[in-house]
Formats: structure tokens, C-alpha cells, sequence
């Protein structure tokens, strides 16, 4: 079972929403003067936010094209800004990504006419996620090149470290490994130049995870070894698992069974001191079937019940479907038939019991 890795998007958070969890936020904008909005402006940009939060995005956009042309009107620029970002937001959540798109243009423009060139970035970082959530690769790889730009002219070494991150991210969903390695290098260099170590391994991570599908596997073993030391120093305990059981599977596609084991194990000890069940199972996995694999069917045995018992805890179907034809292997080499039947019986009883549970279960 290979692990898929999970990439971190470096965007932004902006205005009212989180856009949707999608995107983190890199430095902030510096801090702008501007005048207070008229009373009755502010009046509708609670309202506009009120509807953007109670999901109205409809609604939401009149108020808020109404107040932006309140705040045009009064030269309150970086406030319009704020006002066109949102429009952007909520336009894309209508599903008219064109008025997104003009909206997301519209803010650039105010940001920088506010002297703000990094809020000018972070609209366009924005724009570039919600872009990217819709599986609109070109247009977000463009808008990230806009950010990076941006970024760059404003020596805004976290702004740049991030958007090379996130394209990294895009070019890896749009099969590019080569491009997506090129920006998480860049990327992890730039962390390393603002001393964010976590972000950095993570840079590492996804290198090594990139150059491993690429059969490069020296050179992922090498950027797995940075992360691990810098995971290791930061006290980042699921990190570090989680890279043990990416080395540990690099390892065992070089057949290099006892590194392999040594990693699987290390995870599995790292998962149990933070309690994750799930992953503890998935190592228990690969255990055996590295096992398996060097003819030590006894030992295999006994990881890949601990993984059944795991999943059967879990009620995990799939898992357990997926680990029968190895476990059956091991018990057949045992000799033990009354083992195989029991545990099809105990999978055909809980995918009974999952079949006559309520829907949602």
C-alpha cells in the first residue's frame, strides 16, 4: 500500500471566508492608513458579510457591489479593495467565474493603487486556489506566476517561498514532476533563507516524494534524510512518522528490506505515541508484506494480524479487503485454514453490518 503524500497548499486567507480551508496564509500585508467608511456603507458591508457567512453569496454580492461603489465614491481605495476581494470570493461560490475573474483583476488593481503590492499578491494567490480547487490549472499556475512576481519586487521572501510551494503542487496535479521538483527547490530554499524549518521539511518531503515516482530514488532518500533531521529537531512527531513511512516505502522499492522494516517500525512507534490507529495499521501493512517478500512468512503473520485487528476496530472494509490475499499467503504457508476462514467470516459480517446500518453510518 503506497502512501499518497499530502501536499500543503501555501495561499491565502482572505477577508470574511477561509476560502473553504483551501489555503494558508503567508506574510501579511503591510499595514495601510484609510479613512472609515461612511456609517451607512458599513451598514451594508455587515450585512454583505452576514449573508457571505450564512452561505446567501447572491445576496451577498448586490451588498457588496453596492458598497463598493460607496467606497469608490469616497477614494476609501484600500477599503474597495478589501470589498472587490470578497466579490471575487463570492462570485466564484455563484459559480460565475467570470465576474470572479474580473473582481479578482478588479482588487489587484486597488491593492497596488493603495501602495499595497501584498495584497495585490495574496488577491491573486487567492484568485490562483479557488482556481486550482476547480481544477483550472492553467489559469491558476498564471495567476501564481503574477503573485510570485509581485512578491519578488517586494522582497517578500515568504510570499515567494509559499506561491513557489503551491506551484509546486499544481504542476505535481498536472503530472509535471520535473516542474514540481524545480519549485519545491526553490521553495525549500527560500524557507530555509527565512529560517521557517517546518515549511522547509516539508519542501523536502514533497521532493523526495516527487523524485521517488521518477525511480529517483538516491536522490528522494537524500531529501527524506533532511526532513527527517529537521522534523526530528522540531518535536514534530506526526511529520516525522509520516516521513519514516515514506523512506520506508523508497527503501522497499530498492529492496532494501531491513532499511525498509527499521522505517515501518520507527513510524509505527511515532504513531502509537500520538494514537493514530489508522496509520499504525497501514505500517503493520507494509510490515508484512516486506516480510513476505524475504520469505518469513511467520513474522509477516503477525504484523498483518495486528493490521486486521486495527482495520476490524476501525471498521474499515476496504483495508481489510485489501490486506486479505497477503494475510491468506502467510496463513496458508502457517498451515492454517481455520485462521482464513475466520477472518472472511469476520469481513463478510462487518460489510453485513455496514450494509444494514442507517444511511451516513
Amino acid at each position: 500500500m503506497l502512501y499518497l503524500r499530502r501536499f500543503i497548499c501555501g495561499a491565502v486567507v482572505t477577508g470574511v471566508l477561509a476560502l473553504s480551508g483551501l489555503c494558508q496564509t503567508p506574510a501579511t500585508a503591510q499595514d495601510q492608513e484609510q479613512q472609515p467608511a461612511e456609517p451607512d456603507t458599513v451598514a451594508l458591508l455587515e450585512a454583505a458579510q452576514a449573508a457571505q457567512t450564512s452561505g446567501e453569496h447572491q445576496s451577498a454580492t448586490q451588498l457588496y457591489e453596492q458598497a463598493l461603489d460607496r467606497l469608490l465614491a469616497a477614494e476609501n481605495t484600500s477599503a474597495a479593495a478589501e470589498c472587490a476581494r470578497e466579490l471575487m470570493v463570492c462570485y466564484n461560490h455563484c459559480g460565475d467565474l467570470t465576474q470572479a475573474a474580473s473582481f479578482a483583476e478588479r482588487a489587484s488593481e486597488l491593492f497596488l493603487a493603495a501602495a499595497d503590492p501584498t495584497g495585490a499578491a495574496q488577491v491573486m494567490t487567492s484568485w490562483a486556489c479557488l482556481l486550482r480547487a476547480r481544477n483550472e490549472y492553467e489559469q491558476a499556475a498564471a495567476a501564481y506566476n503574477r503573485a510570485l512576481t509581485l512578491y519578488a519586487n517586494t522582497n517578500n521572501t515568504q510570499g515567494q517561498a509559499s506561491t513557489e510551494l503551491s506551484l509546486g503542487v499544481l504542476a505535481d496535479l498536472r503530472g509535471d514532476l520535473d516542474q514540481a521538483v524545480q519549485h519545491f527547490s526553490q521553495a525549500q530554499q527560500l524557507y530555509h533563507q527565512d529560517g521557517d524549518q517546518a515549511s522547509e521539511a516539508l519542501c523536502h518531503s514533497n521532493q523526495a516524494y516527487a523524485l521517488s515516482r521518477q525511480y529517483q530514488y538516491e536522490e528522494a532518500l537524500a531529501h527524506y534524510q533532511e526532513c527527517l533531521v529537521l522534523y526530528h529537531d522540531l518535536g514534530l512527531t506526526t511529520e516525522l512518522a509520516e516521513a519514516h513511512e515514506q523512506r520506508g516505502d523508497t527503501y522497499e522499492h530498492l529492496s532494501d528490506w531491513s532499511r525498509a522494516m527499521a522505517d515501518y517500525n520507527s513510524a509505527i512507534v511515532l504513531l502509537a505515541e500520538i494514537g493514530d490507529t489508522l496509520k499504525q495499521a497501514d505500517c503493520h501493512c507494509c510490515l508484512g508484506r516486506v516480510l513476505l517478500n524475504i520469505d518469513s512468512p511467520t513474522s509477516a503473520r503477525s504484523h498483518l494480524e495486528e493490521a486486521w485487528r486495527l482495520y476490524l476496530e476501525l471498521g474499515k472494509p476496504a483495508e481489510l479487503e485489501a490486506i486479505l490475499p497477503d494475510l491468506e499467503q502467510a496463513l496458508a504457508v502457517c498451515d492454517d485454514q481455520s485462521a482464513i476462514e475466520r477472518y472472511r467470516a469476520q469481513l463478510d459480517e462487518l460489510k453485513a453490518n455496514r450494509n444494514e446500518s442507517p444511511a451516513g453510518y
